[in-house]
């Protein structure tokens, strides 16, 4: 359940830049 987590972030982050 980390893992999904830090893909989610890390593709919101990419989304907003």
């Amino acid at each position: 359940m980390g893992l999904l987590f830090i893909v989610m972030l890390q593709k919101l982050c990419q989304d907003v830049t």
